[in-house]
């Protein structure tokens, strides 16, 4: 039941379920000040912080509506988090796409979140005790956590398939499989810690998760970032597909991601015009999140990384400039050394977009930026944001990658592989004497590659899950 766990280890893990199970069954005598303690454990949904809902799901339900073919119900779980529930939709739009002229995937959404004390709890264990075959399967959800036909969530009729991303969701998507007695097949993005078995029908993760995988696939680059193939060597392919007990194990280059081409051109058409009007010239686009623990960056490195980029690309004819948009995690910090040096480069060669302005109702125009771009810049902090970039054909500079550590490393390691990424302290080493006339150009033999998880992962997973579902559709 535990992935990576000695005997021992799986013992103690037994354990603590069984004296959590202990707690659930005696859990009607322990009041606290008149309330049963259990109830301080799960977190209602109204009581999720108020965000918007995943960009695609109106999109989805839209295409539903106009679908033909046997309908296929599809319940994604979100966990408040924009990251991991733009994944879900991710892999939800391309389900639709692969089940075009045969069958109807009709999407739901609801948001199940623990409590800060069920969080507090081991993934490990939390999963174990929503897989027993129990009264306890339903430990840690919201209590007003709806399914399609507005039952609680492990009431029928149960979802065909169910998406989820995120540990906090994790519980949920096992309980779900385990109370539909495993008719519904469950996706599981982002490695829950616990898995394998029959816990989830497939668990997605991102190869970095994973530094024994890619231990054996060194050696196995096409380029050194720059362009160069080196014989011998042959590109590593993906996804890899693998299974664990009766739990199918796939492995991603990134992050899955809701980015697609005609979301670019309808954004470029929104925005394209506001952009090339201030900057005069080709645009590079900038993509900044935040220092993290494992990408340590400061204000320092990015003014530096931007001073870089713009000076080295910067033609004598056809100027550029730099598109920045910065996400709701860069803080004050970095916000006020960009806009400071955007006010210090001019309005024709800066743009800056910040969420977390005081002022201003203006529409992020990251997906524009995406379209219209020559070159995509992007903090090396966010797998999300580079695997988006990666998505299209540009030619990409990563900032502050040379900072990372751990997981986020591998992740770039492996990117550069794959895509052909570049640091953008690198721009130097590009071959080119003096500065460059098109930023286009100068960039574009470095890329080798780009992302298709998303869709790569629904190609695996449909048929499967409609084999499941019913052996005879298949």
């Amino acid at each position: 039941m535990v992935r990576m766990l000695d005997d021992r280890g799986w013992k103690l893990g037994l354990g603590f379920a069984v004296a959590a199970g202990s707690f659930c069954l005696l859990r009607p005598t322990l009041n606290i000040r008149g309330r049963n303690f259990f109830c301080k454990f799960v977190a209602v949904a109204s009581e999720i912080p108020a965000i918007p809902l995943p960009r695609f799901l109106e999109k989805g339900k839209s295409i539903a509506e106009r679908a033909k073919g046997k309908k296929v119900q599809v319940l994604v779980l979100g966990n408040g988090c924009a990251g991991a529930e733009n994944q879900c939709m991710g892999l939800l739009r391309q389900l639709q796409i692969e089940a075009v002229g045969r069958y109807c995937v009709v999407p739901s959404f609801t948001r199940v979140v623990p409590s800060p004390l069920w969080r507090a709890v081991p993934s490990f264990l939390h999963i174990g005790i929503a897989g027993l075959n129990s009264s306890w399967t339903g430990i840690g959800l919201p209590n007003d956590a709806k399914n399609v036909n507005g039952m609680h969530l492990l009431s029928p009729p149960f979802p065909d398939i169910v998406i989820a991303s995120g540990r906090t969701t994790a519980p949920a998507c096992v309980a779900l499989k385990r109370a539909s007695q495993g008719k519904t097949f469950t996706v599981q993005i982002q490695d829950p810690v616990c898995w394998g078995g029959n816990l989830f029908s497939a668990v997605v993760t991102p190869a970095h998760d994973f530094p024994r995988l890619l231990k054996d696939l060194e050696g196995t680059s096409l380029n050194d970032g720059l362009g160069n193939e080196h014989r011998g060597t042959r590109r590593p392919e993906f996804p890899i597909v693998d299974s664990r007990g009766d739990c199918l194990s796939i492995q991603t280059v990134g992050s899955l991601h809701d980015v697609a081409e005609e979301e670019l051109v309808a954004a470029w058409s929104k925005h394209g015009a506001r952009l090339t009007s201030t900057i005069k010239g080709q645009i590079v686009a900038v993509l900044v999140g935040a220092p993290t623990k494992s990408c340590p960056w400061n204000a320092a490195d990015l003014i530096r990384a931007l001073d870089h980029i713009l000076g080295a690309l910067q033609g004598p004819r056809n100027g550029i400039g730099l598109a920045i948009t910065l996400s709701r995690r860069s803080g004050p910090e970095v916000a006020q050394a960009v806009r400071r040096w955007a006010k210090k480069r001019g309005g024709n060669r800066a743009y800056l977009f910040d969420p977390n302005a005081p002022t201003g109702k203006e529409d992020n125009p990251y997906m524009a930026l995406l379209a219209g771009a020559e070159v995509i810049a992007v903090t090396a902090d966010s797998v999300a944001m580079a695997s988006e970039a990666a998505s299209t054909s540009k030619p990409i500079l990563t900032i502050g990658e040379h900072l990372c550590r751990g997981k986020i490393q591998r992740f770039h390691q492996l990117l550069r592989q794959v895509c052909g990424t570049l640091r953008a302290e690198e721009l130097h080493a590009l071959g080119k004497a003096g500065p460059t006339a098109d930023a286009g150009d100068a960039l574009s033999h470095s890329r080798t590659g780009t992302l298709d998880d998303s869709a790569a992962v629904a190609r695996t997973i449909f048929p499967l899950a409609i084999a499941h579902l019913d052996p005879s559709l298949s």
